[in-house]
Parts: structure tokens; sequence; C-alpha cells
């Protein structure tokens, strides 16, 4: 007679904890139970064991029904060598385990912990295991704000087997069922989080980058290419904002922008290995059901920027790129021309659109390509 395999013993007090590492779950045993245990773990016969009982001070008469009790509440919990092993907790068929919404009692100690700024918020984001950290460096590269100040926000990601909670303070904000969907919700975390205590009139869907005086917006619904033309112009030289969170300021000029690494579908893997190689090389996540890749953006990442230009980029798989005509307008307070410097801007801005929807299978907009020309907070006109 022995213990089972992966059983551990730990004294506590008068007594001890059973600790079955095979099925996570532990057993409180009283004095008569613990010394019963270490008597059997030694491998004392039962004989032994009656009298190290006695020794100890049970009465002599009831030794043996003591320890016959004990034997068999092991061999019943199956934690016996050789006994049936006993089937994992599981929750009630009602019952989830633990769910967004719900409170800790604590947050268990971190191994790793990291600084990053959106916005205007500052976030602590521990993490109690290793596993999420090669993704989190992939997804927040352009995020870190080392230093010793204090931290608006506490975010902790805590792995409870195969599932992760996301914890904003005591709070469970986010439960993802394994490591692949960690990021997506650790993502949501922190943009909402920080786009709640940000000033703001707007926010928009939109990718934002910026060339000398142009300030690009890209508007579009998923799937419409705006990513991929995003990253495609930040491989151009485009300075990269975002590829969808942007904030509008409350004179409809201005913008921020969280320059997350750019979130890449499947799809436009592809379309983007020539330009970036070392896409191949990112982890895989899921988000919303699909299958990406994060790209951290190369050159420099702006986090404000005057709107100059707006551009609707569409997919289309039949797009003849040699038919599309693409036409721009700056933002400014009447007129559609060039100004101040604008001219090299839009040239600039008409090649580098043409060459990317070209590659990346686009076309510019419904009806051939139209930007937005604004006035003050109104927009007045439609070019193209």
């Amino acid at each position: 007679m022995a213990p089972a395999a992966g059983t551990h013993f730990f004294a506590v007090d008068d007594g001890g904890v059973l600790f079955c590492e095979p099925v996570q779950r532990f057993y409180v045993l009283n004095a008569t139970a613990a010394l019963c245990w270490l008597a059997m773990s030694e491998g004392l016969p039962e004989s032994a064991i009656i009298d190290e009982l006695v020794a100890a001070g049970a009465p002599s008469g009831e030794a043996r029904s003591w320890w016959e009790q004990s034997r068999a509440l092991f061999a019943a919990e199956g934690i016996l060598a050789g006994a049936a092993a006993p089937a994992p907790d599981s929750p009630a068929a009602d019952q989830t385990g633990i769910v967004e919404g719900q409170r800790l009692e604590r947050i268990p100690p971190c191994v790793a912990h990291r600084f990053y700024r959106l916005f205007d918020t500052r976030f602590r984001v521990g993490f109690t295991g290793e596993a999420p950290l090669p993704a989190v460096a992939g997804m927040f590269a352009r995020l870190g704000d080392p230093g010793d100040h204090p931290a608006d926000v506490e975010i902790t990601v805590i792995g409870v087997g195969e599932r992760y909670l996301i914890a904003r303070g005591m709070s469970v904000v986010g439960v993802s069922p394994d490591l692949a969907g960690v990021m997506a919700r650790l993502e949501t975390t922190l943009v909402l989080t920080a786009i709640d205590a940000t000033p703001h009139l707007l926010s928009l869907h939109s990718g934002v980058l910026a060339r000398g005086a142009c300030g690009l917006m890209l508007p579009a619904p998923s799937g419409n290419g705006k990513t991929t033309l995003t990253a495609a112009l930040n491989h151009r030289g485009w300075d990269f904002g975002t590829d969808e969170i942007t904030l509008l300021s409350g004179d409809a000029r201005a913008l921020r922008v969280a320059p997350l690494s750019a979130c890449i579908k499947e799809g436009s893997w592809p379309v983007l290995a020539g330009r970036y190689p070392s896409l191949a090389e990112q982890p895989v996540h899921e988000r919303a059901g699909r299958r990406i890749r994060y790209l951290p953006p190369v050159g420099r990442a702006i986090e404000r920027c005057l709107a100059t230009h707006v551009v609707f980029p569409r997919y289309a798989d039949d797009a003849s790129v040699r038919r599309m005509r693409f036409r721009a307008a700056p933002v400014g307070r009447g007129g559609s021309g060039p100004r101040g410097g604008m001219g090299s801007g839009i040239a600039i801005l008409r090649s580098d659109l043409r060459g990317s929807f070209r590659s990346a299978g686009l076309s510019g907009c419904p009806r051939r390509g139209r930007a937005l020309r604004f006035h003050g907070r109104r927009v007045v006109g439609r070019e193209g």
C-alpha cells in the first residue's frame, strides 16, 4: 500500500493537507489521518501503523478502527496507488467558472510586469506566467513606457490551466479559453480603458499615416483593405499612426492615434510577405474568429497629426487598377486646390496610393475614389 503518484503531503499545525496534482484537488487531514498517511508513506506495515497511533494517544481498543477508516477514505478518493483515479472537478452544468464582471478575492503573484502608455493613460500589466510575453512584445511594440512613475491602471493576465483571465484592478474584464485568444482581449481592455479616459469628439475606425504636411485618414469597415493599405504605405516611408483606432478632437481636425501594431488578417499575409518577411515569424492569434498576426510598424510612429486628406479604401477582387482614378483634396477652409506647400504632398499621396493599391488589389473607393474636404467641423464637399 502506497500513495498514488502525484499526491503530495504538507504538514499544517497538528494535521496536514494532501494535494492531488492530476485532478488539482486538496484534502484537509486531521491529526489521526495525517499520522496514518505519513506512516503508510514510509512503508510501515499495518501493525506498526496501529502502534504509532497508540503511541500518539489513540485508545488501544479504537486504534485499528481509526486506521481502517483513514485507509478507506484514501481508497475512496483514489489517492492510493492502484486505486481508480478520481474524476477531475467540473463546474455544474449551469456554471462556466469565472466569468467577465466577476470580482477576484486576490491577484496571484506575477512573474513579470510591463509598462505601456496609450493616449494619456499609463498601464502596468502583470503576467502570472511567461507564455504570453512574446506575443505582447509584438503587439505593443510602440507602446512601451519605461520609468518609475506610477501607473494609472493595473491590468493582470492570469493563467488558470489552459484558460486566461484579464483583470482590471480586481475585476475580470476578459476570459480567453486559450493562449491564442489572450492578445485580442488584452488589446480590447487597454484600448477601451484609454479611450474612456481621453477627451475626444469621435472615435473612428480608421487608419492614419503622415508624410510631410500630409495627414492621411483611411476610414473603412473591416475587410476592405484598410490595414493592408496602411501597412503597405508604412513600408513606402509613411509615418505610422494606427491601422484602426483614431480619436477626433473637438475641432474636427486634430487626430490622436493608438500606434498598436497592425492587426494583419490571414488573407493579407501573402500580400505583405514581400514587404515584411518578418511577418511570417510573428505568433498567430485569434481575433473575432479569424487568424491574425500583429505587425510592428517600421520607421517613425506618430501619436498626433492634422487630418489633411481622407481616402476610403474598398477591396474588390475584380478591380481594374489600371483604370482607377484618384483625386485628393486637402482639408481647408474653402477651396479645393493645394495651398501652403501642399502640392508636393498631394503628388506623393497619389503616387504612393496608386502603387499600394496596385499591389494590394484595392480599388480607390466607390465611384473611382473620393476624398472629403472639410470646412471647420463640417464636411462641405466631395472631390472626384
